[in-house]
């Protein structure tokens, strides 16, 4: 079940967490309960190939330069690359040296938080693209360096993060199933429809399916999402054809299904 840095793959986590809670979980739930559980990213350096940030590679040039016009000046043959750089990490400074520690930790644990929007298009399209990674901070501070000082790591190329990358960290899986069963122990007794232990939103799941109805109206409609047309003046909105074409939905669960395709740019213009 455990991968590396004490990490636990979603759809392991869901099955260890029903099986100790006696609930069913599914990754799905996982992802719901993000608040409380930390999704991450496995992300392998070779698909990665994450880069050190500007204040690290400013100051490892400037020291490289340093030592390359030290061995020239002592009459000393030239250095191979790997020899200046070495040298060069000797002269750092003790922050950006600690800076450097800290990236190359990160470089290798490959481990990245997601956040709700990440996960929120994870889900809707099986997968995001990343440019970027922000670094897991309890894992930077477990190696005794200031969570502060990590930050987001820039990719050398984008990677696809998809479903079989996420996973989380095994302590924080135990905490969380602690969580469940001090809540099920605090729960009154069963009722034909017990309450859902965690207080979620709705299932992405359903939340997906309304979106999709609404893209589909467009599409048969002959209008691009991405390109919808101006609002002409004393008729009524584009928006409001849609939802006339949608009578199962109501105006509420229309209007916030509306307002998360916004949000997230699945649909653009038609102001």
């Amino acid at each position: 079940m455990e991968l590396k840095h004490g990490t636990v793959r979603l759809d392991a986590a869901a099955e260890w967490l029903s099986k100790t809670t006696g609930r069913t979980f599914t990754a799905a739930d996982l992802i719901d309960a993000h608040d409380k559980l930390p999704i991450c990213a496995l992300i392998p350096r070779s698909k990665a190939n994450p880069k050190y940030s500007g204040p690290v590679q400013r100051a490892m040039l400037a020291k490289a330069i340093e030592v390359e016009i030290d061995a020239e000046a002592a009459r000393k043959g030239p250095l191979t690359q790997r020899e200046i750089a070495e040298a060069a990490k000797r002269r750092l400074s003790e922050g950006i040296a600690t800076r450097l520690e800290i990236e190359k930790t990160i470089h290798e644990e490959g481990i990245y938080l997601l956040s709700r929007r990440d996960l929120h298009l994870l889900a809707r399209h099986g997968v995001q693209r990343l440019n970027r990674g922000t670094p897991f901070l309890s894992l930077v501070a477990s190696r005794g360096f200031q969570p502060g000082l990590a930050e987001a790591i820039e990719f050398g190329a984008r990677v696809d993060v998809t479903a079989d990358m996420l996973c989380v960290l095994k302590g924080y899986l135990v905490k969380f199933a602690e969580q469940v069963a001090a809540q099920q122990v605090e729960a009154p007794a069963p009722t034909p429809e017990p309450a859902r232990v965690l207080p979620v939103a709705a299932p992405l799941g359903r939340q997906r399916n309304q979106e999709s109805e609404i893209l589909r109206v467009l599409r048969e409609m002959g209008y691009d999402p991405m390109h919808l047309p101006p609002r002409a003046a004393g008729k009524p909105g584009l928006r409001a054809e849609v939802r006339a074409k949608l009578k199962n939905m109501t105006e509420h669960v229309f209007k916030k299904a509306w307002g998360r395709l916004r949000k997230y740019k699945e649909i653009r213009g038609g102001e």
